[in-house]
């Protein structure tokens, strides 16, 4: 398996996964996103369902905590765990830490990582880690590490989760290279440090010099509620520190719920892959994706004519307009639009939607727009029917998967920079009501630091 930059727009780069050996065929362009996965499966979706949600190569990303279950039946099983699951054709990608659920701190032990899965809390040594990845086989996995640091994490926290993440990265590689099971496995290693700018250069220079595959740029936060409402200004020293010794060729990773204000900030600093937490707990919460995920933000510069309007940015438009309610309750706190303007999505548990008998977009081609109402989705959130969060599941990946589409074609014709900035000029970011406080303490926490 190889990973080729095809192209550069300033640091934003087109770049390409193929040669897989069990995968011939596959390839997987870039800027993308690895679909998350609890307990094997894509939340709310069964294998058929997502496999219409493209008809692209695609790559699961299965979290461990989530998956220690699996040990004992993967080592009788023969086979790796996209076979186990029924997903042989997907590349498979596998780390300590899951996106999506809030990181609890502390409870760290010399030589382990605490994580929480159905059993509770487990200790996870590098011995441990490399064992499920032997039982999982995955493609792709990243190696153990301490990311426990937040923006105020102390510097003492950040040089330990450094000195750890480093000793952990060094034995996972040990393990790798006399593993016959992994001789075929990517690795990827974990750039950590807080907002610490001497611990990010370190550990950037210690594991950009490793024969790795690629990097996730990590203990920036804790997988919370504030994840959707950080801005980049916030992270942007942090993760430039960590990408300042990582050569070219490598992969680079951020995982984590950002808005799509960050993830086009962070594609500009050099990022590749992002996951899909955000659009899975937005529907968890009654969230649809509304905003315009297509090459009409291109076309008007952020500005949406009625006369144009042919594709997923229904809701912007003048004759096809989401009614404001201005007593409308926020799907959850931690996903509440960054500006009441942006529209970056609506909230379908909202009573103005009880009588709209119109799809979320309808120029959307996926099952949900296709085939049911705003009103019908409603009625499922208020009675808290599964089939709500699964079709609003759908909905946000399929809307998800056009954006980074629309992302990699402003990249190949040189329009980049035109898309960003459309998209800030359309979709303001957050609002500071809502970061004030978080930002009060990168300013008192992290960039102090790093400056």
């Amino acid at each position: 398996m190889r990973f080729l930059v095809q192209a550069t727009v300033d640091n934003a780069r087109l770049g390409l996964i193929e040669g897989v050996e069990r995968l011939p065929h596959f390839r997987l362009e870039s800027p993308n996103v690895f679909f998350y996965t609890k307990g094997g499966a894509v939340p709310y979706l069964s294998v058929d369902i997502f496999q219409q949600i493209t008809k692209n190569d695609t790559v699961l990303n299965f979290p461990v905590p989530g998956m220690t279950h699996f040990l004992e039946r993967m080592q009788r099983f023969n086979g790796n765990i996209a076979q186990f699951i029924g997903m042989p054709k997907n590349l498979t990608f596998s780390s300590i830490i899951d996106p999506g659920s809030t990181r609890i701190p502390g409870y760290h032990t010399k030589g382990h990582v605490p994580i929480w899965s159905r059993s509770g809390k487990e200790n996870i040594s590098c011995k441990m880690y490399m064992d499920l990845m032997e039982a999982f086989e995955p493609d792709i996995f990243h190696t153990l590490c301490d990311s426990d640091t937040v923006v105020d994490s102390s510097n003492k926290r950040n040089v330990k989760s450094l000195e750890r993440t480093l000793e952990f990265f060094e034995k996972c590689l040990e393990l790798h290279k006399n593993s016959e099971k992994l001789k075929n496995s990517k690795v990827i290693g974990s750039l950590v440090g807080g907002y610490c700018k001497e611990a990010r250069e370190k550990c950037s220079a210690a594991v950009g010099a490793a024969p790795i595959f690629g990097v996730s740029v990590d203990a920036l936060h804790d997988f919370s509620d504030q994840v959707p409402l950080i801005d980049t200004d916030q992270i942007k020293l942090a993760v430039e520190m960590s990408l300042k010794h990582i050569p070219p060729d490598k992969l680079r990773m951020c995982p984590g719920s950002w808005n799509p204000n960050v993830i086009l900030d962070l594609i500009s600093m050099g990022i590749d892959i992002f996951d899909t937490t955000y659009p899975c707990i937005l529907a968890e919460n009654g969230g649809a994706f509304t905003f315009i995920n297509n090459e009409i933000i291109l076309q008007d510069g952020g500005e949406i004519n009625s006369e144009k309007c042919n594709g997923d940015e229904i809701n912007h438009c003048q004759d096809n307009s989401v009614k404001k309610n201005s007593d409308m309750e926020p799907v959850n706190k931690k996903f509440k639009p960054s500006n009441p303007e942006s529209e970056i999505y609506i909230s379908l548990k909202d009573t103005v939607y009880f009588d709209k008998f119109e799809p979320i977009s309808k120029h959307c081609n996926c099952i949900t727009c296709r085939n049911h109402t705003k009103a019908y989705i409603h009625h499922l959130l208020n009675v808290k029917e599964l089939l709500g969060p699964t079709l609003l599941t759908i909905h946000n990946l399929h809307h998800y998967v056009k954006f980074f589409e629309t992302i990699r074609k402003s990249l190949k014709e040189d329009k980049f920079e035109i898309l960003r900035n459309s998209f800030k000029k359309r979709y303001h970011g957050n609002s500071d009501q809502q970061t004030d406080g978080y930002k009060e303490r990168v300013v008192q926490n992290g960039l102090e630091k790093i400056n």
